[in-house]
């Protein structure tokens, strides 16, 4: 999972999709917390106890996954992820997701790319802007540039590289969220 620190004008085709896509799975991470309550497909709900079973014509059913209640803990994927700590730590994480998938949306509609603005939550005209440092900035420039001539064989870099609007840029190395490869 990457959410580019970059603003997504430097993105091209692939990256820009991949962003959306990424961005919004984020936002559902943040949405359902750090798990997703399923119904057990063994006992759906049903609650069996041992008084209940003299007499009963249903056989004895206890599912251990979801001890009797029907609900199952599943852990929602990529909710530790190091991307999604620097949201999370934020006052508003829903506000300061919306925003970033806003930004993307506005990159997208000028390029003429169809994403659903509708699969915005929370959209807030006013976010919490967080920060991000410059060594954070180059590292992502970097990894941007790799990526985009693995993919299209060249790569035009500017100097200075922008951060998206919802960050704002401070001095210091790289975050230490990030994994360095």
């Amino acid at each position: 999972m990457r959410l580019w620190s970059l603003n997504p004008r430097y993105l091209d085709q692939k990256g820009l999709c991949g962003l959306w896509r990424k961005a919004l799975q984020a936002q559902a991470i943040l949405t359902q917390g750090r798990y997703k309550i399923k119904e057990c497909p063994e006992c759906h709900g049903r609650r069996v106890l041992g008084s209940d079973l003299r007499g009963s014509k249903h056989p004895l059913h206890f599912c251990y996954r979801c001890q009797g209640n029907g609900n199952i803990k599943i852990k929602t994927p990529y909710h530790n992820h190091p991307q999604m700590s620097r949201f999370k730590n934020c006052k508003n994480p829903m506000r300061g997701i919306g925003y970033y998938l806003v930004i993307i949306w506005h990159e997208a509609n000028k390029r003429g790319y169809k994403f659903d603005f509708n699969k915005i939550k929370i959209i807030h005209s006013c976010p919490e802007f967080m920060t991000v440092t410059r060594g954070q900035l180059k590292y992502e420039r970097q990894h941007l540039i790799k990526k985009l001539i693995i993919r299209n064989g060249y790569f035009k870099a500017p100097i200075k590289i922008e951060a998206h609007p919802l960050f704002t840029v401070v001095d210091g190395d790289i975050e230490s969220w990030e994994k360095v490869k």
